[in-house]
């Protein structure tokens, strides 16, 4: 073979070249975005708390590593964070957090949700729980995959926390839906760097359930769900019971 690529000296500047391509590939997809202040896969990550999903198994334990960025949060939901937010903001205060806001309404779906988000006529906090999808029973996981990846690129790396579902099976076949979307959380939220809050584990453990409807709780439940949103997104301690 005459060809001076098929000599030593030619295979050495083909491996040669081929760790240049690989140490520009590594700079154009880690280092770059560092330096110019844009989002990395660790930056996400720790923007969120860390990933998966959070809910401590017993009364009294911690939903995870206490947040150490600024204590100020902002909260979209339906009808389930509407009960839930006569209680969010002293609840909050007590761990030295400040509500920036709540935006709950009854019948929200997630699109309508993310569109307040992407709306808000003031940056967002360093903090953004979403609790919605009660009225997306229909959704598919290729839906649930496409509502966290919106959300991401709405909140950018802000930490965000999606509130998982919790409905009565024995109320109808549509509900029982909500495990699907459950399952879709679970499955996709690290890949956005999304802490999915497992209220349905707590709920069930609590012996916390809907009422007749299969959807929303009593005043008193209402009122441990709200201590469960402060636990979550402060890392104290979960409420003891229900």
């Amino acid at each position: 073979m005459s060809s001076s690529m098929n000599t030593w000296p030619g295979r050495i500047a083909r491996i040669g070249g081929a760790l240049s391509l690989a140490v520009l590939v590594f700079a154009l997809a880690v280092v770059l975005p560092a330096m110019l202040g844009g989002p990395t896969v660790q930056s996400l990550t720790d923007a969120a708390g860390g990933t998966g999903t959070s809910g401590a198994s017993g009364s009294g334990q911690s939903t995870g590593a206490s947040w150490s960025g600024p204590k100020d949060v902002f909260v979209v939901g339906d009808s389930l964070t509407v009960g839930t937010e006569p209680w969010l903001a002293s609840d909050l205060g007590q761990q030295g957090w400040t509500l920036d806001g709540v935006d709950a309404r009854v019948g929200r779906g997630v699109p309508e949700g993310l569109n307040i988000l992407r709306d808000q006529s003031t940056p967002l906090p360093d903090t953004v729980v979403i609790a919605l999808g009660t009225n997306n029973l229909g959704a598919t996981s290729g839906d649930v995959l496409g509502w966290l990846r919106t959300a991401r690129s709405i909140v950018g790396t802000r930490r965000l926390i999606w509130v998982n579902l919790c409905l009565a099976d024995n109320a109808g076949p549509r509900l029982a839906s909500y495990h699907q979307i459950n399952a879709a959380l679970n499955e996709y939220a690290a890949d956005y760097a999304v802490k999915v809050a497992d209220w349905c584990g707590y709920a069930t453990r609590h012996d916390i359930f809907p009422g007749a409807d299969g959807i929303h709780y009593a005043p008193a439940d209402y009122r441990v769900r709200a201590a469960f949103y402060t636990a979550t997104i402060t890392g104290s301690a979960l409420p003891a019971s229900g």
